[in-house]
């Protein structure tokens, strides 16, 4: 064979390839359909409560906060999907076909298709299930908004950070002395 004839050969490759699973022949795409509309319900389900609640996406993200989240996504990504200490998550859609890294395993899903299969893909796929973690780590953003823990004031008006807000207030004690306790509360 000559140079000239392997591009030929590969697009007729493609080409068996993508007749074989427009036809139906070797995989359905139901399950990637399946998977898809699960994840845009939940989107949605997300959206519409988030909307009924009145909660906003944040309206601005720091440079440190996007590496930092990034960071986390791919860590969490990477630990869900090739990490052994994280393979009886992956069992039931998985099966072992060998080792990675260190610590890490390669797994290919179980099912030849389906719902099963299109998770087990996804389960073995770190930048695959990178979308699902920022989705989720999107979600956390608009729910749980993070915390300012690094410079703004986060104490409750008490001047001390992380711990509760307290005032001080009048009780008689006999000396007319200010008692300083929790705020709103008896002592």
């Amino acid at each position: 064979m000559n140079v000239a004839q392997a591009p030929e050969r590969e697009r007729s490759a493609a080409t068996s390839e993508r007749e074989q699973n427009s036809t139906g022949g070797e995989r359905s795409l139901n399950g990637y359909a399946a998977t898809m509309a699960a994840y845009t319900f939940v989107v949605a389900v997300v959206t519409v409560f988030g909307a009924l609640t009145n909660r906003q996406l944040p309206r601005a993200m720091t440079v440190r906060e996007l590496v930092i989240t990034a960071f986390a996504a791919h860590k969490l990504s990477r630990t869900v999907t090739k990490d052994a200490v994280t393979t009886p998550l992956r069992a039931p859609f998985t099966q072992h076909a060998g080792d990675g890294g260190p610590g890490e395993v390669m797994e290919k899903p179980q099912a030849s298709d389906g719902v099963k299969h299109s998770i087990g893909e996804l389960l073995t796929c770190p930048f695959c299930f990178d979308v699902w973690v920022i989705t989720g780590f999107t979600i956390g953003h608009v729910f749980a908004p993070p915390r300012d823990t690094h410079g703004g004031r986060c104490d409750g008006g008490s001047g001390r950070r992380g711990l509760p807000a307290t005032r001080v207030r009048h009780r008689p004690t006999g000396g007319g002395r200010l008692v300083r306790g929790p705020a709103g509360g008896q002592r």
